[in-house]
């Protein structure tokens, strides 16, 4: 055999260090991903969660009665403990084609209030509702995060 049929195939000394300086590059940025990522699910998670309590709460307030009190506010109890609820009414005004002004309908807002990673989040639902009826009402949803 000659020498320069004999030598063995390999990775240069400056080959492996410009696949570690690729990866070095590389690594942080993919993790960094996965981490964004992660959190948007959790996000996600916990927005879901505030819409279906949001819900619950208003469906309550409404059946209960309790909407007329005005300015409500509290808490899931220890279940959601990260968790709060507002809820807002106010008079709901149509201008009809005479130019008159009725308010015969009550604009409820509930807005529930949770923390990601020490950011706070806000979801917002409103529902119309005849002022006078107590359980028949028109909903509608929005949804907002801060």
């Amino acid at each position: 055999m000659t020498p320069t049929n004999c030598r063995r195939r390999a990775f240069t000394f400056v080959e492996v260090l410009a696949a570690l300086l690729i990866l070095s590059v590389v690594a942080p940025i993919f993790v960094e991903a996965m981490l964004v990522s992660s959190r948007a699910g959790v996000i996600a998670e916990r927005k879901r969660t505030a819409t279906q309590l949001a819900e619950r709460q208003l469906r309550t307030s409404i059946i209960e009665d309790t909407w007329r009190d005005g300015t409500l506010s509290g808490d899931f109890g220890t279940d959601w403990s990260d968790y709060s609820w507002k809820i807002t009414t106010e008079d709901w005004s149509i201008t009809t084609a005479t130019g008159t002004q009725t308010s015969d309908m009550t604009l409820m807002t509930i807005a529930v209030t949770y923390k990601v990673e020490g950011s706070n989040h806000e979801v917002t639902l409103q529902t119309l509702i005849p002022t006078s009826a107590t359980s028949s009402s028109s909903s509608s949803s929005t949804s907002s995060s801060s």
